[in-house]
C-alpha cells in the first residue's frame, strides 16, 4: 500500500519534519503501525487525525482508512469509508487503480457504483500523475545532493534547481492537495541541502585548522563538479517539466 499521503509523510519524516504541521507529526507513529501491520491501531490513529486535520486532507486520509479496512477483509467498512472519502472530494483515480488491497472488492457492485461517482478531468488526471512522480523525483534529487556533498572540498553552497509547480486553474481537490505536498517537499529539499552544506563547511573549517586547507586545484575541481551536477539536474528538471497537450479534456469524467 503506497499512496501520495504515505509517500510524502515518509519523505518528510526522513528529511524535514520541522517544516510539517503538527498533524503531520502525529501521523508518523501511524505509519509505523501500518508498517508493523497493526492495522486496527492504525485505523484508530487515522480517525483521531481526522478530528484536527484540515479539510483538504480528509479525503486522502479517509481513503487510507478505507484501504486498511479492505486489507483486513472488512468489505462493508471499507466501502462505507470509501464513500465518505468521495463525499470529502477524493478524486485520486490513480490510487483507486493501484491499491492492491482493493482487488478482492473490485467486482462488488457497491465498489463499482462508488467508483463511478468519482469525477476528474483528463487534464487534472495528467497533472496529478505528474505531481506524484515529481515528489519522488525531488526526493531522489535531494538524496543525490546530500550524497554529493560528502566528497566536496570546496566551500560553496549547493545550487538547488526545482521544478515549477503548476498554477493553472483547477477545482480538483486531489490536484490542489498534491500541489501542496510538492511545495512541502521543495521546502524540505532546500532545508536539508542547506544543512548538508553547513555541515560540510564546518567540517572543512575544522580540518583546515588541524591539517591545513585543501589545495587550490582540489577546491577548483570540486566546485566545477558541483556546478556540473547542478546544471545536469536543471536540464533533467526542464526535460520533465509539466505541460498539457493542446486540446486535452477539461470536463470531469469517471475514472477509467
Amino acid at each position: 500500500m503506497r499512496s501520495t499521503v504515505l509517500l510524502v509523510l515518509c519523505l518528510l519524516m526522513s528529511e524535514a519534519p520541522v517544516l510539517a504541521a503538527d498533524y503531520y507529526k502525529e501521523l508518523f507513529p501511524i505509519l509505523q503501525l501500518v508498517q508493523d501491520k497493526k492495522y486496527p491501531e492504525a485505523i484508530a490513529g487515522y480517525e483521531k487525525i481526522l478530528e484536527q486535520a484540515p479539510k483538504s486532507l480528509h479525503g486522502p486520509v479517509q481513503f487510507e482508512i478505507a484501504s486498511l479496512h479492505a486489507l483486513l477483509g472488512d468489505k462493508d467498512r471499507a466501502l462505507a469509508m470509501m464513500e465518505q472519502a468521495i463525499q470529502s472530494g477524493f478524486d485520486d483515480c490513480l490510487a483507486i487503480q493501484r491499491y492492491e488491497e482493493w482487488n478482492p472488492i473490485r467486482t462488488d457492485p457497491r465498489f463499482i457504483e462508488l467508483k463511478s461517482r468519482i469525477r476528474i478531468s483528463e487534464s487534472d488526471s495528467k497533472e496529478m500523475f505528474w505531481l506524484k512522480a515529481e515528489v519522488e523525483s525531488v526526493h531522489h534529487d535531494t538524496k543525490m545532493m546530500i550524497t554529493e556533498n560528502i566528497n566536496r572540498v570546496d566551500g560553496g553552497m549547493t545550487i538547488v534547481p526545482q521544478s515549477t509547480i503548476p498554477i493553472r486553474e483547477t477545482t480538483s481537490p486531489g490536484v490542489l492537495f498534491n500541489r501542496e505536498l510538492l511545495k512541502i517537499q521543495h521546502q524540505a529539499q532546500r532545508a536539508n541541502v542547506f544543512q548538508a552544506d553547513k555541515a560540510r563547511i564546518q567540517h572543512l573549517t575544522r580540518m583546515g585548522i588541524i591539517s591545513g586547507p585543501p589545495s587550490y586545484e582540489r577546491v577548483a575541481i570540486s566546485s566545477r563538479l558541483a556546478e556540473s551536477a547542478a546544471e545536469q539536474r536543471k536540464l533533467a528538471i526542464n526535460a520533465r517539466k509539466f505541460s498539457l497537450p493542446a486540446g486535452i479534456g477539461t470536463t470531469p469524467q469517471p475514472c477509467p
